[in-house]
């Protein structure tokens, strides 16, 4: 068993995280087979405790390979180690790094300057909006966006990159196999093809409460900083900016209204020393880039060569978009109107609006562009 298998079985055995796992091969070393070896052998090194140790010995390493190397062959994924050349050199900087990233799509991304646009999940209209206008400004300056793929500001961040044919790495806080939410799979497939994917956990591990807070340690660790949008006092996008902090990255954030619950997080970071801004120009000033964006590069349209045009979508598509207006329009009564079943109904509204025809408003209320 090589390094690399070795160093994705012991990522999943339960209580042994990154620090520990860097540990055991500087200790054993790097050509050492870890599960073969005695439990006295293991018990004699100081860090592991009794209760790791014994997970170590029961855990099953030849069936979880043999199962993730399947999934990872099925998914298309890419393993990226700690060890690796590489890995993300400001990733590799922060105090806790993965020791794995499971990575699906385009793995150059990481080595590309990434900035994080992060919020909380119960967005307002105008979090939604602010939150995909400034992520179509900075991917318009070749900055790749980094969120979390969550509800809200974070899903709106990543549509804002893709809309303006950006680029985007969504950081899960589960494996590969467990898109979650759920309701943003096709969102994910669409990163998957024109961005990135990753996660540090092994490819079938579902949703839990403790991985979202590790999740966000990755999200600010790629990112020269981080930008939040929309969030609640007690927002995990405050984590974010906490973890941002002490990983020596920029905090940013957008004011919201004095009355706002979701905004509150945000003024209290303005209050506390983080860069309000406005536009992407505040953020590239302050971390002192000098970029051109897209538009001043080239004389063309920048949608052009990205978005479709009325003429390229499907049937459904032109129909969906016929009833839709500045006014918006709830899903129950698009799916009367359009006469379409409401799982149906809802791809056609994704696929419209990751081409940039269709804007989808808190409470799935959805408007032209």
């Amino acid at each position: 068993m090589d390094q690399r298998d070795q160093i994705l079985a012991l990522n999943a055995v339960p209580g042994l995280g990154p620090q520990r796992i860097k540990k055991i091969f500087d200790h054993f070393g790097c050509g050492q087979n870890i599960f073969a070896l005695h439990e006295n052998d293991l018990l004699a090194a100081s860090f592991l405790p009794d209760a790791v140790v014994k997970e170590i010995k029961r855990f099953p390493f030849q069936e979880f390979l043999s199962q993730e190397h399947q999934w990872i062959a099925k998914r298309r994924a890419s393993v990226v180690t700690f060890f690796d050349q590489d890995y993300p050199s400001l990733l590799r900087e922060i105090a806790d790094p993965p020791i794995v990233l499971y990575a699906c799509g385009n793995c150059s991304l990481l080595k590309d300057l990434c900035l994080a646009v992060v919020g909380c999940r119960k967005a307002s209209v105008y979090g939604i909006m602010t939150a995909e206008r400034l992520a179509e400004e900075l991917a318009q300056y070749q900055l790749v966006i980094v969120s979390g793929l969550a509800k809200g500001i974070d899903a709106a961040s990543h549509r804002g990159a893709l809309r303006v044919c950006g680029k985007t790495i969504a950081v899960l806080g589960t494996g590969l196999n467990h898109i979650y939410p759920q309701e943003n799979k096709k969102l994910f497939e669409a990163i998957a093809e024109q961005g990135l994917i990753l996660s540090e956990f092994s490819m079938s591990t579902p949703a839990r409460s403790g991985h979202f807070p590790r999740r966000n340690r990755i999200v600010s660790g790629l990112s020269l900083g981080v930008v939040v949008v929309e969030a609640a006092k007690r927002s995990g996008a405050l984590i974010t900016a906490d973890l941002a902090l002490e990983q020596g990255r920029d905090v940013f954030a957008v004011p919201g209204k004095i009355d706002a619950i979701s905004a509150q997080g945000t003024n209290i970071l303005i209050q506390q020393g983080a860069k309000l801004i406005s536009c992407a120009q505040d953020v590239l000033d302050e971390l002192g880039l000098e970029l051109k964006s897209v538009e001043e590069k080239s004389s063309l349209p920048l949608l052009s060569s990205c978005q479709a045009r009325t003429k390229d979508l499907r049937v459904q598509e032109k129909n969906v978009l016929h009833l839709l207006s500045k006014s918006p329009i709830t899903l129950d009564a698009l799916c009367q109107a359009s006469g379409l079943p409401m799982t149906q109904l809802y791809n056609v509204l994704l696929s419209l609006e990751l081409k940039g025809f269709v804007r989808q408003m808190p409470g799935k209320l959805f408007v032209i562009r």
